[in-house]
C-alpha cells in the first residue's frame, strides 16, 4: 500500500471526522430549543386540560341540551339531585343544581331561582368551579333585573366580569357585558347600554360564538325597539330568531316572536303583530311557561284596548296581577299597574286611576331613579378602578413572560452563537460568524429597548393608579363624612332644631353633593383621557343652551352665597366642539367661580363672535390670584386652595379644562388680581346652524 494512497486516506478520515463533529455542534442547539418548547408546550397543555371536563360542562352540556326539551331535562335533573349525597359529592350537586336554578328562572319563579343561585354560589367557590361561580354571578344579575333590584344587578355583572377576566373566559366576559349592556337599556341609559353590547358583540365575533352573538344580537334589536329605530331593531331580531330556530330554544323563540310583535303594534299593524303574539302563547303553552303567557296575553290586551274593550281588558289585568306578585316579577308588577292607571283614567275611573298610579311611580321611583343615580354610579367607579388594577396585573404578567421568553431566546441564542463559532473555526468562516454575532446584537439591543418601553408603560400605569388612590382616601372621603354627619345630626335631633339651622345643615349637604358629583365627574372624564379610549366627536354646540342648562345645575349652590349670574349671550351663536368635552370644560368654569365668589356677589358669563372664533368668559368678583400661582393653575403642579366658604377640591379640574380644550383645537387663558377678580378666557372654533349647511 502507497503512501500517497495512506496519506488521502487519512485526509479522507478527517474531513468525515470534522464534517461530523460539525453536524454534532450544529444538532445541539436543535435539541436544546426542542427542550425548551417541549416544556412550554406540556405547561399550556397542562393548563388547558384542567379547565375541560368535570362537574362545570355537565351543568353547561345539561342547559344545551334544555333549549329544546325544558320539561323533559327538569325532571331528568330533580331526580340526579335526589340521588346525589351533597355532603359527598358537593361539586357536581352543585352542578345539577346550577342547571335546576337555570330552568326555574326561565319558568320565571324568580325568587325561588335566586335561593337555588346563592347556594350555588356558596358551592363553587368552596370547590373553586369558577367558570360555574362566575356564570352563576351573571344569573343573579338578570334575576334582580326582574325584581328591579338594578344596583344589585350591577354588582353581580361587575363582578362576574372580573371573574371572567382573572380566568381567562372571554365567552363569560361577554355575557357579562351583554347583562351590563340589558341592565342600562332598563335604566334608560342607552350610551352606555349601546357600548357593552358592543364590547360583547366584538368578543363574541372573536370568538365565532353563535349562540352568544344572537343574545346579544336581542339585546341591540331591544336597544334599537327603544330608541326608536324600527328597521335595525327588526334586523338584529330576525338575527337572533335565525340562530334559535336553528338550536330550536323555544324560550328565546317565544321572545323573539313578542318583540317582533311589539315593533308591528307600535307601526300599528295590529294584524301583524297578534299574529306574533299568538305564536309566543302557543309556544308558551307548550313549555308550561304561565307567566310568559301572561305577559304576551297583556300585548293582546293592549291592541283589544285600541278597539274599545277597556273594561274587559282592566278585569283581566287586575286578575294577572296577583301572578306577577306571586313570582316576585316586580318589572311585571309595574308594567301592569301602568297599564290599569292608563285605561281606568280612560273610562272615567279616577279614584282607581290614582291608586295604581301612585303605585307605579313609588316602585319606579324606588326602583329606579336612586339606584341609578347612586349605587350603580359608584360601583361603575369602582368597576373601573378594579379594571385600571387588573390592567397592571396583566401588563406586570405580560413582563414577566416576556422576560421568561427573552431568557429562553438569549439562552437558545448563545448555544446557537456558540456552535457557529466552532463551525466557523473550523471551516475558517470566521468573517461570517461575525456578521452573525452582529446582528445577534442587533436584536438583543431591540428587545431590551422594547423591555424598557413596557417598562416605562408600567410606570405611568401605577402612578396613575396611585394618583386616583390618593383623590379618592381624601377629596372623596371628606364630603362623605360631612354628609353623612349633618344627615346624623338632622335624624336625631330635628324636632329640637331651629328651622334656620336645619337649613343651614340641609344646605351644607346639598354643597356636599354637588362637589362629589362635579368631582366623579371630573376623575371619570380624567381616566377615560389618560386611557386613551375617549373618541371625539365635534358638533355645532348652542352655547347659550348648554350655558342655561349649566346655570339651573349650581343655581342651588349659588344661592347658598346669594349669588347672581349675569349671563350675556346671543340665542344663535354656535361653537364647534365636543358636546360632552364642552359641558364639562364650562360646569368647571362655573363651580371655580362659584367656589371662589365672596357672598353677595356676582359672576359674570359673557360671549361673543369675534371672525372664526367664540369666546367665552366667567369671571368672578371674589379672591383672586398672584401672579406666581395664575401661571401654574392649568398645569395641576399646585395644590387645590380652599373656596370662600371653605370648599375643597383636586385640583384636576382645570387641568382636564386645558385637556379638553387642546383637544377640541382652542385656546384657555386667565386673568386676575389679588382681592378683586379671576376672569378666565375660553376660545373655540366658531359653529353654525343646522339650516346655514351648504
Amino acid at each position: 500500500m502507497s503512501y500517497s494512497f495512506l496519506h488521502r486516506s487519512k485526509k479522507l478520515n478527517i474531513a468525515v471526522e470534522i464534517k461530523n463533529r460539525s453536524n454534532r455542534y450544529l444538532f445541539y442547539p436543535f435539541i436544546i430549543i426542542l427542550i425548551f418548547s417541549t416544556i412550554i408546550y406540556s405547561q399550556n397543555k397542562s393548563a388547558t386540560e384542567n379547565t375541560k371536563g368535570g362537574p362545570e360542562d355537565t351543568a353547561f352540556r345539561l342547559v344545551r341540551a334544555s333549549y329544546a326539551k325544558p320539561d323533559s331535562v327538569l325532571k331528568e335533573v330533580d331526580l340526579l339531585l335526589k340521588r346525589i349525597n351533597p355532603q359527598t359529592d358537593e361539586a357536581k350537586y352543585a352542578a345539577y343544581l346550577y342547571v335546576k336554578g337555570y330552568l326555574t328562572q326561565r319558568y320565571r319563579k324568580f325568587l325561588q331561582a335566586k335561593e337555588i343561585f346563592l347556594r350555588v354560589l356558596e358551592i363553587s367557590s368552596k370547590h373553586n368551579l369558577m367558570k360555574l361561580n362566575t356564570d352563576t354571578f351573571i344569573k343573579l344579575g338578570y334575576i334582580e333585573i326582574t325584581l328591579t333590584k338594578y344596583d344589585k344587578a350591577a354588582e353581580y355583572f361587575f363582578g362576574a366580569e372580573k371573574k371572567a377576566v382573572e380566568i381567562n373566559n372571554p365567552g363569560l366576559r361577554a355575557q357579562a357585558l351583554n347583562g351590563l349592556g340589558i341592565l342600562h337599556y332598563v335604566l334608560k341609559d342607552f350610551d352606555y347600554a349601546e357600548k357593552y353590547l358592543n364590547e360583547a358583540s366584538q368578543i363574541a365575533g372573536e370568538l365565532e360564538d353563535d349562540w352568544l352573538s344572537a343574545s346579544v344580537y336581542e339585546h341591540k334589536g331591544l336597544l334599537k325597539l327603544d330608541t326608536p329605530d324600527f328597521p335595525k331593531a327588526q334586523e338584529y331580531f330576525r338575527k337572533a330568531y335565525d340562530h334559535w330556530l336553528k338550536t330550536n330554544d323555544k324560550f328565546r323563540l317565544a321572545g323573539i316572536y313578542d318583540n317582533f310583535g311589539i315593533i308591528d303594534r307600535r307601526l300599528e299593524k295590529f294584524k301583524e303583530a297578534k299574529a306574533y303574539f299568538l305564536k309566543s302563547i302557543q309556544i308558551k303553552k307548550e313549555i308550561g311557561d304561565s307567566l310568559g303567557l301572561v305577559w304576551s296575553m297583556s300585548f293582546i290586551v293592549d291592541i283589544n284596548v285600541t278597539q274599545g274593550n277597556l273594561k274587559e281588558a282592566v278585569k283581566y289585568l287586575e286578575n294577572t296581577l296577583s301572578l306577577h306578585i306571586k313570582y316576585g316579577d316586580e318589572r311585571g308588577i309595574g308594567h301592569v299597574v301602568f297599564l290599569l292607571s292608563d285605561y281606568l283614567e280612560k273610562m272615567g275611573n279616577y279614584r282607581k286611576a290614582l291608586f295604581y298610579n301612585k303605585w307605579y311611580w313609588a316602585k319606579k321611583d324606588s326602583g329606579y331613579a336612586m339606584q341609578k343615580a347612586s349605587s350603580i354610579a359608584e360601583l361603575q367607579r369602582k368597576h373601573e378602578l378594579s379594571n385600571k388594577e387588573l390592567q397592571i396585573k396583566f401588563l406586570e404578567e405580560k413582563d414577566s413572560a416576556r422576560k421568561k421568553f427573552q431568557y429562553l431566546l438569549i439562552t437558545s441564542l448563545i448555544i446557537l452563537s456558540v456552535s457557529l463559532m466552532i463551525l466557523a473555526v473550523n471551516f475558517g468562516k470566521s468573517k461570517k460568524y461575525a456578521r452573525q454575532l452582529e446582528e445577534t446584537g442587533k436584536q438583543l439591543n431591540l428587545q431590551n429597548e422594547e423591555l424598557g418601553r413596557l417598562n416605562n408603560s408600567l410606570q405611568n400605569v401605577i402612578s396613575d393608579k396611585d394618583n386616583l388612590i390618593g383623590i379618592i382616601g381624601h377629596d372623596i372621603k371628606n364630603p362623605f363624612l360631612a354628609i353623612k354627619g349633618y344627615s346624623e345630626i338632622l335624624l336625631k335631633e330635628y324636632k329640637e332644631l331651629p328651622e334656620s339651622e336645619a337649613q343651614e345643615m340641609l344646605n351644607h349637604i346639598i354643597s356636599g353633593i354637588n362637589d362629589l358629583d362635579n368631582l366623579l365627574s371630573n376623575l371619570i372624564q380624567w381616566a377615560r383621557l389618560n386611557a386613551g379610549k375617549y373618541k371625539l366627536n365635534p358638533e355645532n354646540i348652542n352655547v347659550k343652551n348648554e350655558i342655561d342648562t349649566t346655570l339651573r345645575l349650581y343655581n342651588p349652590l349659588a344661592k347658598l352665597k346669594k349669588l347672581n349670574f349675569d349671563l350675556k349671550c346671543e340665542n344663535d351663536l354656535f361653537v364647534r366642539a365636543d358636546r360632552q368635552m364642552f359641558n364639562i370644560i364650562i360646569r368647571n368654569l362655573i363651580s371655580n367661580a362659584i367656589k371662589f365668589s365672596k357672598p353677595d356677589g356676582n359672576i359674570e358669563i359673557h360671549s361673543h363672535i369675534k371672525e372664526s372664533e367664540v369666546l367665552v368668559s366667567v369671571s368672578d368678583f371674589g379672591v383672586g390670584m398672584d401672579e406666581d400661582k395664575l401661571s401654574q393653575i392649568f398645569t395641576g403642579n399646585i395644590e387645590s386652595l380652599p373656596g370662600t366658604f371653605h370648599e375643597k377640591g383636586t385640583g384636576l379640574g382645570l387641568q382636564l379644562v386645558q385637556n379638553m380644550t387642546d383637544l377640541n383645537d382652542g385656546r384657555i387663558w386667565a386673568e386676575s388680581k389679588v382681592g378683586e377678580f379671576t376672569s378666565f378666557r375660553l376660545v373655540l372654533p366658531a359653529g353654525y346652524k343646522s339650516n346655514e349647511i351648504g
